[in-house]
């Protein structure tokens, strides 16, 4: 199983849709998600992919 980042989960907990459709990736899909977004540089870059990660759910 995945360990989601806490503001990652928050992010997604905003719409069940969006949970939902983090579920549905693969979990290839999920770790690489994961592992972009805790590469970012910086809480701004972070912030950005989140943001950038959730719009791709919708």
């Amino acid at each position: 199983m995945i360990k989601l980042p806490e503001d990652l989960t928050r992010a997604v907990a905003l719409d069940p849709g969006y949970r939902r459709a983090f579920e549905a990736l693969s979990s290839n899909q999920k770790e690489d998600l994961v592992g972009w977004i805790e590469s970012a540089s910086d809480p701004t870059h972070r912030r950005r992919r989140i943001d950038m990660a959730v719009r791709s759910l919708r």
